[in-house]
């Protein structure tokens, strides 16, 4: 876990790097060339798909829990479970009533869901059935496996079940392990149910799959319950949003991460002063410099960003954070009680950022109005 959370780092930075220089190029391209771009970017996001397993198996994932709905969430996926399954696999969802609420990060249940039926897919290679399932579960007296600070006191099993090849008992005894695969090379990464198990561990709750030859096979992923009302689906832009001019000070010590991020924000409108790490930023925050909004790398030489954070926090309260890291768990758990600071995963695409820097530029008020800049 310790060195795929390390990986997951280092190759997190990587694809900042490939992913920033490729969005930059998007807005200059011509012609053929865009196709190019557009891999490129196609595949910084699989890459980042393979780090968030890495993230997840050793349980140093960011978690944004939420109250979900489990019936409004299945209703949204049930249309990309239809386009990746295909014709030939029937899809059945039942949830109970009184198990439609959980309390998890409403991606990464997404993620693990989609793992899941890509998995029953495969094993029904003539088509088949797919039943998800929800329903209260009790948790198991000796499973100490969940990693919530406080167990929750209910729990939701979402199951997904196939009628398909099944697992001889060789391969079951294998089926979490990391990179284990039965698929062929080129096929799959291996990463799938171990990523599940990362994800329902670390939110506190655990899985179990069921599964024999001929017979099929039963995943069954319990989460802690929620009572508590639904956040609905935050709208996303499709687009970026440009700034007006307002001043964003950029603290990371990679100096390719720092550069291209420079270069990003800049096309964005945005006017950038730049810290090489913790030490250059607290001196930039003791001279009283005050910038519109601070983005900051989680991980630096000298006080680390969650220690910047503190700092600017108790001297500028009405300034917004942004929190970047790709090894978040520990680095940037104790951020999460700060108030008005944002934690974004690395690799963050520039629709991501822009829509985030312009979210908690208007929470505060600091969204420069674009009549009096043209006055100017």
């Amino acid at each position: 876990g310790t060195l795929a959370a390390g990986v997951a780092h280092d190759f997190n930075n990587l694809l900042s790097v490939i992913q920033g220089n490729a969005e930059l190029l998007m807005n200059e391209r011509l012609g053929a060339e865009g196709n190019y771009v557009d891999e490129i970017i196609k595949a910084v996001n699989q890459g980042a798909r393979l780090t968030t397993d890495l993230l997840s198996f050793s349980r140093r994932q960011t978690l944004q829990p939420q109250h979900v709905s489990i019936s409004e969430f299945l209703q949204r996926l049930q249309s990309t479970l239809l386009r990746s399954l295909g014709e030939r696999v029937q899809i059945t969802i039942e949830v109970r009533p009184d198990a439609d609420g959980v309390w998890a990060d409403p991606s990464l249940l997404e993620h693990a869901v989609l793992n899941l039926a890509l998995n029953a897919r495969d094993a029904m290679p003539d088509g088949g059935t797919l039943k998800i399932q929800c329903k209260q579960a009790a948790r198991n007296a000796n499973s100490t496996t969940g990693e919530a600070s406080d167990l929750a006191s209910s729990y939701v099993e979402l199951s997904v079940a196939d009628n398909g090849d099944g697992m001889s008992q060789p391969v079951l005894a294998q089926a979490f392990e990391p990179f284990f695969s039965t698929k062929p090379v080129g096929k799959g990464s291996g990463l799938g149910l171990s990523m599940v198990m990362g994800f329902a561990r670390q939110s506190g709750g655990d899985v179990s799959i069921r599964s024999l030859p001929g017979e099929g096979t039963i995943v069954r992923v319990m989460l802690p319950a929620s009572g508590g009302p639904t956040l609905s689906k935050l709208h996303r832009h499709k687009s970026t949003l440009p700034g007006r001019g307002e001043e964003i000070h950029l603290v990371e010590d990679n100096q390719a991460v720092r550069q291209v991020t420079q270069e990003l924000l800049g096309a964005l409108n945005y006017s950038v002063s730049v810290s090489r790490d913790g030490w250059e930023a607290s001196e930039f925050i003791e001279q009283g410099n005050e910038p519109d909004l601070f983005i900051l790398d989680a991980v630096l030489p000298g006080p680390s960003g969650i220690e910047l954070a503190q700092n600017i926090r108790s001297r500028l309260p009405n300034v917004p954070i942004i929190l970047l890291s790709g090894y978040p768990k520990d680095e940037v758990g104790d951020a999460t009680g700060l108030v008005n600071v944002q934690i974004l995963k690395k690799p963050t695409g520039s629709i991501e950022l822009s829509t985030e820097i312009r979210k908690l530029l208007e929470s505060r008020g600091r969204l420069k109005d674009p009549k009096r800049e043209e006055s100017k």
